[in-house]
């Protein structure tokens, strides 16, 4: 990658973004699934911050997060990160943390999908016993 691209680490976990909205959702992502440190440091910057309890109100939490991006990270360009044969242990560590953070997501966002469309054709009540064959249930 040359030109104009800059990655974006993560102030929390360092791992690294390519713009400040993938950056900020994954921030949100992380403060809505799992409540740990990307919570904290959002609330911290911005106390009246609502973190709801499910995954699919990112967005919204990420349109509030992404001028405190903006504010306290700064971008570098690809040309200063190091070939993977360069890098030491803990880089490694923190790229497999990207990693796991974009399947985490992704798992997330599949499994809202599935319960939602679950839920709209069998209701609040019925959607597991209703919607989930029994051979799924071991």
């Amino acid at each position: 990658m040359t030109g104009k691209v800059l990655l974006w680490r993560c102030p929390v976990c360092g791992s690294v973004h390519y713009s400040d909205w993938t950056l900020s959702m994954h921030i949100a992502g992380m403060a809505i699934t799992y409540g740990d440190s990307h919570k904290e440091w959002a609330l911290s910057r911005e106390p009246d911050l609502h973190i709801p309890s499910e995954y699919g109100d990112n967005i919204i939490v990420a349109k509030r997060i992404r001028p405190l991006v903006q504010a306290e990270v700064r971008p570098r360009r690809p040309s200063e990160t190091p070939y993977l044969s360069d890098l030491s242990d803990s880089d490694l560590v923190l790229n497999l943390a990207k990693g796991y953070t974009f399947l985490a997501q992704a798992e997330l966002l599949l499994h809202s999908f599935i319960l939602k469309r679950l839920k709209d054709a069998y209701g609040n009540e019925l959607w597991w016993t209703q919607g989930v064959p029994r051979s799924l249930c071991g």
